[in-house]
């Protein structure tokens, strides 16, 4: 049997807060359809997606990650800017950036050590973020043109900072609603 798993840092309430906020203010200076609006209590921060990953593999799985959290000590990432994957005419995703001094970075990197029995794939460059939307196909020119205004007047925007003690391998299950997620183990830092 498989299962759907990421591994991720969930953001503390107060930033979630104020992301549900932000998007409130962006829902209504881009009323047009084709923008996907990630709930507020489903955003994390993606260490690394597994993908479809053999159930057999769990308990290794979370032996591995134990080790690699505790190899690195908790620190504070802050919320911060907005902006856009993919082009100005045909954005694809809309996101919120982190500072924290390199210390997701590190955890990505620890954590994909950790799942290297898995062979995965990592072709992708690691780019912490927080996705706020996502925007399909039937967006046209001008309305993709209108979103990057907003997001360019919009792109110093503060949010709240997260405490990170521990990151989560969560399953997700893809349903005719939207995603669910559920957390199968927790891995403390330090």
């Amino acid at each position: 049997m498989q299962k759907r798993l990421f591994i991720a840092i969930k953001p503390s309430a107060p930033v979630l807060e104020q992301i549900a906020l932000f998007q409130t203010q962006m829902r209504m200076a881009l009323t047009f359809h084709g923008i996907r609006w990630v709930r507020p209590e489903l955003m994390h921060l993606t260490l690394q997606f597994l993908g479809d990953t053999d159930t057999s593999h769990l308990d290794a799985l979370g032996k591995e990650l134990e080790k690699a959290g505790k190899q690195h000590h908790p620190y504070v990432v802050s919320f911060h800017g907005v902006a856009w994957f993919g082009r100005k005419t045909s954005i694809r995703t809309i996101w919120i950036g982190t500072e924290d001094g390199g210390e997701t970075e590190n955890l990505h990197l620890a954590v994909t050590q950790a799942t290297k029995f898995l062979n995965l794939k990592n072709d992708k460059p690691f780019s912490p973020h927080l996705t706020l939307a996502r925007v399909s196909d039937v967006v046209s020119v001008p309305q993709n043109e209108m979103i990057t205004d907003v997001l360019l007047r919009s792109k110093n925007t503060q949010f709240a900072s997260t405490s990170v003690t521990e990151f989560e391998l969560i399953y997700s299950q893809l349903t005719n609603e939207g995603p669910v997620y559920k957390s199968l183990q927790r891995f403390n830092l330090g």
